[in-house]
């Protein structure tokens, strides 16, 4: 008899976790390009030159969301009609509040294979202070990696980039993430 609530649990547990992150905020995953923009509390414009080398067909974005209490670039991602990514480029301020923002919500951050959260941080610092060479980027992924928070110098320009994104992902029984695209 004592088995069967320990059961129940076990299988809420699961069917809890059977998908990562499902958007940002009212802004799901899967919705179309229209909803996307009746939700969007500013107007979202075409990327130029989007498509196959993006990973994505269609790309939108806005140089006005807002996101913790001011303007941000904000990049949606689209496969088909199908909401399928969310980006916003962080300030440099920002940093710290948004990494224990998600660690409060989502748990310790997974950074790989020999990293961990003091080489992060102190590549993180490296990055924004310009002083590492252009293209390098550390990323800490949050729920089943469906959320990154990227640092990176851009390979162009060397200008450090802060990169808050949501990535639509299935998570299979075994807790291990599916790119939602490839279903």
């Amino acid at each position: 008899m004592w088995k069967w609530p320990f059961l129940l649990l076990a299988c809420l547990d699961v069917h809890a976790a059977a998908y990562a992150v499902d958007g940002y905020k009212d802004l799901r995953f899967g919705m179309t390009q229209k909803e996307i923009r009746g939700l969007c509390p500013v107007p979202l414009a075409e990327v130029p030159g989007a498509g196959p080398g993006s990973g994505f067909t269609t790309m939108l974005y806005t140089e006005e969301f807002p996101f913790n209490g001011s303007s941000h670039l904000a990049t949606f991602g689209f496969n088909g009609d199908s909401f399928k990514m969310f980006q916003v480029h962080l300030k440099a301020a920002e940093f710290d509040a948004v990494f224990r923002g998600l660690k409060e919500k989502y748990g310790e951050p997974d950074f790989g294979p020999d990293f961990n959260e003091e080489l992060f941080r102190k590549a993180v610092d490296r990055i924004l202070a310009a002083s590492l060479k252009p293209g390098a980027m550390v990323v800490g992924t949050f729920d089943w990696k469906s959320i990154k928070l990227i640092a990176r110098q851009d390979g162009v320009t060397g200008n450090p980039q802060l990169i808050l994104t949501y990535v639509a992902k299935v998570v299979s029984g075994d807790g291990s993430a599916v790119n939602s695209n490839d279903l």
